[in-house]
């Protein structure tokens, strides 16, 4: 018995204390952008939740395009971004992504698949990022980063 569960937590902490001291994110949390986040996988859904939350984002959840559609037009506040997975039942990413620009148009989309880059159309979008499925934290954190980094440049320079 690893003393009360204890040593779990410590692992835990001091995974991301190596994280933070040697990775890409070694500066203040992000925080204050939301995304809202599409995927089936209740595991993969939680691992990007958590990997963004961490990070100081602020993610809405969805297990599907409907729920996240519905969800987008209720919420009240902005959206910085979507994250979807590719392929979901009922309605995908792609399908997603149109719906989603109708009511909230000009946010930024990522899709991330585990199929290749040819599930997801919007691809070469100046407003779309595809990520191939599976990835790390730090890498899905660069991604995210880099693409509202990129939507802020163009803003900017409109």
């Amino acid at each position: 018995k690893a003393h009360d569960g204890q040593g779990v937590a410590d692992l835990r902490d001091a995974r991301e204390n190596l994280f933070d001291l040697f990775g890409h994110f070694a500066r203040p949390a992000d925080g204050g952008a939301v995304g809202q986040l599409a995927e089936d996988e209740e595991g993969v859904r939680r691992f990007v939740q958590e990997s963004l939350e961490r990070r100081g984002y602020q993610v809405l959840g969805c297990c599907n395009g409907r729920e996240a559609i519905e969800r987008a037009r209720e919420y009240a506040g902005s959206i910085d971004l979507l994250i979807t997975d590719a392929v979901m039942p009922e309605m995908g990413g792609a399908e997603l992504a149109a719906q989603f620009a109708d009511c909230r148009p000009g946010v930024p989309v990522l899709c991330m698949s585990g199929y290749s880059a040819m599930v997801w159309p919007a691809a070469e979008a100046a407003e779309a990022s595809y990520m191939q499925k599976p990835f790390t934290p730090a890498a899905l954190l660069t991604r995210v980063r880099a693409l509202l980094d990129r939507v802020e440049a163009s803003r900017a320079a409109a």
